[in-house]
């Protein structure tokens, strides 16, 4: 499944994805300020999310967010 147009990190975060690591977050980063499009590749069956471009090329990985369920559906944790 892909996940189109992601504009920053903030951007990552409220579509329920974060960076991996603190490299995949500065790639990201990067990214944005050079005007690249990027969408998450989501891969359901490893596990495993990317960050990639428009013609595929993977810039970072990212992880499903700890707090994907209140952002999707309005929760808030107490």
């Amino acid at each position: 499944m892909i996940i189109k147009d992601v504009k920053s990190v903030d951007d990552l975060y409220l579509k329920g994805f974060e960076p991996l690591t603190q490299t995949d977050e500065e790639a990201i980063q990067d990214a944005e300020l050079k005007g690249v499009q990027m969408d998450i590749n989501v891969n359901e069956e490893t596990d495993t999310n990317l960050i990639v471009t428009s013609e595929g090329v993977h810039i970072a990985e990212v992880m499903i967010a700890a707090t994907r369920h209140s952002q999707i559906y309005g929760w808030h944790s107490k």
